[in-house]
């Protein structure tokens, strides 16, 4: 889910090893809150000096790949598996590793199956009444991970957020005093557990994008994002990515992917 993009304020290359995406800037690196974990003071650094910028790649697919299900993201089940797939993108290079929550919220949790039987099947049959905990756990064997892994490079942990429904949906998103809600409540816990900064993904509108963008800034975590396009090229909402870009820009993003 993250494409490569023009850059502005730096570039990126993939690590050795392992595939890893790489993260490129587009805005211009910005000052760091006050309260900025230092593990993303390189980062911050690196990208106002217009240097590259590794991110990991996919963790979902990594999963798979290796050949094990999705059951509530592994994160309780088979922690150790998580935090080996974290270490193989720090040890491929990776400065930035993103942790195993994509869609990891309690609205999605909870309205992404058709029944309790469907979540049950899969092993998700509670995961809406847990997904907090799950979110902290995510980012607590990304964290571990990196403590583990004797890296050259220094890294920082994103915590992986999507939108609060379907990425390809923006009619299904919740109003705008909800959302805010939702994003504080989910912001608070990955900061609350270690996250250096968001990484917003397969962002659909430039609303959902800025509101997200504001609850980071007041809860005080840097932000990173990438939005999802049709095959045209534009959001689903019909905006390009162009206006996507000047609004991040706009209500300073660090970062669009």
């Amino acid at each position: 889910m993250r494409e490569a993009a023009k850059s502005l304020a730096g570039t990126a290359a993939p690590a050795p090893r392992t595939s890893p995406h790489c993260a490129q800037q587009l805005l211009l690196a910005r000052p760091l809150p006050e309260d900025v974990n230092v593990s993303y003071l390189p980062i911050k650094e690196k990208l106002a000096r217009r240097e590259t910028v590794i991110l990991d790649g996919a963790i979902g697919t990594e999963i798979l790949r290796r050949e094990v299900t999705w059951a509530d993201h592994q994160l309780m089940s088979r922690p150790e598996f998580v935090r080996t797939i974290h270490a193989d993108y720090i040890n491929a290079g990776a400065e930035i590793i993103s942790t195993n929550s994509f869609q990891l919220c309690r609205r999605a949790l909870f309205n992404h199956f058709r029944d309790e039987t469907h979540r049950r099947h899969i092993g998700a049959g509670d995961l809406d009444t847990r997904a907090n905990t799950l979110l902290a756990q995510s980012v607590k064997l990304a964290v571990e991970a990196r403590e583990q892994t004797k890296a050259k490079q220094r890294v920082a942990v994103a915590a992986a957020v999507t939108t609060l429904e379907w990425c390809f949906r923006p009619d299904l998103a919740p109003s705008d005093a909800q959302a805010r809600t939702e994003y504080r409540e989910i912001f608070q816990v990955v900061k609350d557990a270690g996250a250096d900064l968001v990484l917003l993904e397969t962002v659909n509108s430039i609303h959902e994008a800025a509101t997200a963008l504001e609850v980071a800034k007041e809860v005080g975590l840097p932000f990173w994002i990438s939005f999802v396009p049709t095959e045209k090229g534009k959001l689903f909402t019909g905006e390009t990515l162009k206006e996507a870009a000047r609004a991040m820009e706009k209500g300073g993003a660090d970062a669009m992917l």
